[in-house]
This record gives C-alpha cells, structure tokens and sequence, in this order.
C-alpha cells in the first residue's frame, strides 16, 4: 500500500499543479480581456487626450490588474488613436508602458491599421484600442517536472471602441 502510494503521490502532485495552473491562466486571461475592454472604454468616453490624461489611465489599468504587473517586466500596455481618411486606415498616435517585448498587433504609430475582422470605420471616422499583454508563469514549468521550450504563456486583451465625444486622432501635450 505504501509503495503504490509513494508512485501514485508525484502523480497527484503534478496533476493538481496542472490544474490549479489551468485556473490562475483562465483568471488571468479573463483579467487582461475585461482590462483592456475598461481602458478602450474610458478613452472612448474622453472628449480630448492629452499625455497626462493618458499616462493616469495606464496607471490606473497597473492598480486595477493588480497583483499582476502589466506595466513591469511581464506586462505591456499599448493605447492607440486609430482613423480613417481617403481610404487608408492608419495608427495617429500610440502611448505604450511596460516591460515586456511586444508589438501592437493593430500596428505602429503613423503606418498603416490592421484592424480585426468585423470592425470598420468609414473614411472621417475615429477610434481608440486598448491592448493589455501579460506573460503568464505557470507554476508546474517551475516544478522541474516538464521541460518546455518556453516556460510563460501570453495573455493578450484588445478592445477596440469608437469615441463618443470627440474625435481622438491626436493627443495634446
């Protein structure tokens, strides 16, 4: 009895591991999604930007995804001003904070927008993005018990919104 015990024990331990790891992702996900739906929501609320405005809401998404850091080394926070004119959709301006290497995956400032499937803007039309990027450390990669080619997993939020008061294609210093 003590001999199955002691081979099924590590077993148990890795399986509970995995699954309490499979419930801090789903969270942290969850986390990073409703953020960046937050943030785009409150800048598409703004009548007008400027870098202050903007550096106060990238602190305040730090204090509300709290204990996780998006804004250090794990976490990236990308704000964008998308608009459409002549045709061309591009990025007018984009504020970022974080430490963690990560492009926006709507573009650059002053390039051309990759906007996602099912949202459009005429050509006159503005809007804002949130994104909100978090490299999740799974505990069982810390075990020892499974070697992976990478230990973090991504968790990445974008929201996008159209402003409802002003037009939001620039930031005021």
């Amino acid at each position: 009895m003590t001999l199955e015990f002691a081979l099924v024990a590590p077993i148990l331990c890795l399986f509970s591991l995995a699954s309490a790891d499979v419930v801090r992702y789903v969270r942290t996900v969850s986390l990073v999604e409703r953020s960046a739906g937050e943030i785009a929501n409150i800048l598409a609320q703004s009548q007008v930007l400027n870098e202050a405005d903007v550096s106060a809401i990238i602190d305040a998404t730090a204090m509300a995804t709290a204990p996780h850091n998006v804004t250090g080394p794990s976490g990236r926070v990308i704000l964008s001003g998308i608009s459409r004119t002549a045709g061309v959709t591009r990025v007018m301006w984009q504020r970022q904070r974080g430490g963690l290497t990560a492009a926006s995956q709507l573009g650059v400032e002053n390039s051309t927008a990759s906007l996602p499937n099912g949202f459009t803007l005429q050509d006159g039309q503005t809007a804002v993005a949130a994104e909100v990027i978090f490299e999740f450390q799974p505990w069982i990669f810390a075990t020892g018990f499974v070697n992976a080619p990478t230990n973090a997993l991504r968790a990445w939020g974008t929201s996008l919104m159209r402003p409802r008061g002003g037009t939001l294609d620039a930031i005021s210093p």
